[in-house]
């Protein structure tokens, strides 16, 4: 994706800073990308925005035998999943969205597989990788467990302060977005506004350091 995007934009790889945004389960795989040999040499930093490091119930956990059966014999039949109540005010004034009947909130067994097996490699990936980080949540998250996220997000700070050992001027970001929750996040016009202004900042910040020669890639 990162390549065609290059080629069809005409991006010089050499001069321009390559930045990757994950929202929920995008922000899981970001985290992992991060960590690879293309996103370190590759990316001068990342969003991660209400990133799916495990989700609120545990029972997609403790049915994983199930799933990794059934992805055997049925991998792509369709499952409806289990959501927390909203909050009243928060249900009165986005209820609208999330009862849209467009939105298909199923999953599959294939599915839950994969989301479990990436959940088990950001915990290692986000202390490895040397790539700056943006982290943010929703306060009012009702989908992913917010205290993993910034409990991860404490692990990725801990690398980057590794990293300021060795003279490098790598500095990560942890915002929290009031107010809404994981999908009124994307929705919510003050909530849209603080994520995209936080995270342009946070860019713009490691394209200074990147011209100054500070940073390690």
């Amino acid at each position: 994706m990162i390549f065609e995007a290059c080629k069809v934009f005409l991006i010089d790889q050499q001069k321009t800073p390559i930045f990757l945004f994950g929202r929920s389960f995008g922000g899981l795989l970001a985290t992992n990308m991060a960590n690879d040999f293309l996103g370190k040499s590759m990316l001068t930093g990342v969003c991660l925005l209400t990133p799916y490091y495990r989700l609120w119930t545990e029972k997609l956990y403790d049915l994983q035998p199930l799933f990794k059966f059934a992805n055997y014999i049925a991998p792509y039949k369709l499952i409806k999943p289990e959501f927390k109540e909203l909050e009243p005010e928060v249900q009165a004034k986005w209820g609208h969205i999330h009862d849209d009947p467009n939105c298909d909130h199923r999953f599959t067994p294939t599915t839950g597989v994969m989301w479990a097996k990436e959940q088990i490699r950001a915990k290692t990936s986000i202390q490895q990788t040397p790539v700056p980080l943006i982290v943010i949540e929703a306060v009012h998250d009702a989908v992913v467990r917010n205290d993993l996220i910034f409990e991860y997000a404490q692990l990725a700070h801990k690398q980057a302060e590794h990293q300021r050992a060795q003279k490098s001027k790598i500095a990560n970001k942890y915002v929290r977005v009031k107010d809404c929750d994981h999908t009124t996040v994307c929705f919510d016009a003050p909530a849209v506004k603080t994520v995209i202004t936080e995270t342009v900042s946070f860019f713009d910040r490691l394209i200074e350091e990147k011209n100054k020669g500070s940073l390690l890639f």
